[in-house]
């Protein structure tokens, strides 16, 4: 009885058992995509299974394990056979006594993964991708993530890049930039001062440009909608004062009331026969225009004393017309007795 109860003081005395620690879990990492061998999809399978065994270290004890998991998401394309011919020289491997493998280590079968599928010369590759890119229609945010991946490619010095990457900017957010009244002297952020660099500056300006010409639409599109129910309004209130134009009554010149108002659309035929007849511009006869006149004689050309002499010619022609005219008409109604 003494023994029991010691042992439970001390265990009280102990305090409570800890409970075991938990294993720390791995971060959530998507697996590789399947690659088939694409030589321009060759470096970033690498970087995405390298990816995935750095944050599940604890599953790849040796490099025995990640190459085998490489192998596993290859297939198809011209990488189908490789990948065969490399499983047969590892079976081959493990038979012998003592089983071996045949890369020494991850590093070993990378090498010969990028001699086998990756770009045999790169630098010149991304050179060739950088003088195509433009930034077109993309957001500034697209164009810099696309200019950054090359960029260290390209073996170009910052001045070099800097260049490049004003250059390949679409010419109106350019201008924005030159505006600025300190202008940025490196690409990325300066880390001890905090200034922006040409990526920092170049992607704000853009997302301003954007965020104004969307709510200038948004404006464009509120101002039309009104416009069209003002205009909607604006022709019914139209339509009713024409119905009471027409019921309204119509006034003289001398401000008496005339009745029921006349139709607007209506031919004037009175104004018509009060108009003046058709006088010609150039000979200055009336029953034509200057461009259906046949005369020779144009006024226009000539000075003041020749107009005056003209149609004092034509008064006295005009006036001997006439006479002779009446005279044959009193020999008609007044004939001669013959003798």
């Amino acid at each position: 009885m003494t023994t029991q109860l010691q042992t439970l003081t001390q265990v009280v005395q102990q305090g409570p058992a800890q409970a075991p620690a938990r294993p720390a879990r791995a971060p959530k990492v998507a697996v590789p995509n399947v690659y088939d061998g694409a030589m321009d999809k060759a470096e970033d399978f690498i970087r995405e299974v390298q990816l995935y065994v750095n944050t599940h270290a604890a599953e790849f004890p040796s490099h025995e394990e990640v190459v085998y998991f490489t192998l596993s998401y290859m297939g198809g394309g011209t990488v189908q056979n490789w990948k065969n011919n490399v499983l047969e020289a590892c079976s081959v491997a493990a038979g012998q006594t003592p089983p071996t493998f045949p890369y020494a280590s991850w590093e070993a079968f990378k090498n010969e993964f990028q001699e086998q599928f990756g770009d045999p010369n790169p630098v010149a590759t991304a050179i060739a991708k950088m003088e195509a890119l433009q930034q077109g229609t993309d957001t500034c945010d697209e164009f810099t993530v696309k200019f950054q991946a090359l960029a260290p490619r390209t073996h170009y010095n910052d001045a070099v890049l800097i260049e490049l990457y004003k250059k390949k900017l679409n010419r109106r957010l350019l201008e924005k930039l030159y505006s600025l009244p300190n202008m940025p002297d490196t690409l990325q952020r300066n880390q001890a001062t905090g200034d922006k660099g040409w990526y920092q500056w170049a992607m704000q300006l853009d997302r301003q440009w954007r965020e104004f010409g969307a709510q200038k639409r948004v404006d464009g599109e509120a101002r039309k909608a009104t416009g069209s129910t003002k205009g909607g309004t604006s022709a019914r209130s139209g339509q009713q004062e024409q119905g009471k134009a027409w019921n309204a009554p119509s006034y003289n010149r001398t401000g008496q009331g005339t009745g029921q108002a006349r139709d607007p659309n209506a031919m004037d035929v009175d104004q018509t026969r009060r108009r003046p007849p058709v006088k010609c511009f150039k000979c200055g006869r009336e029953g034509h225009y200057a461009a259906q006149c046949r005369s020779r004689l144009d006024i226009q050309a000539m000075m003041y004393d020749q107009i005056r002499e003209y149609f004092e010619e034509e008064s006295v022609r005009k006036k001997d017309g006439e006479e002779v005219k009446r005279k044959q008409e009193e020999a008609k109604d007044f004939p001669q007795e013959s003798e």
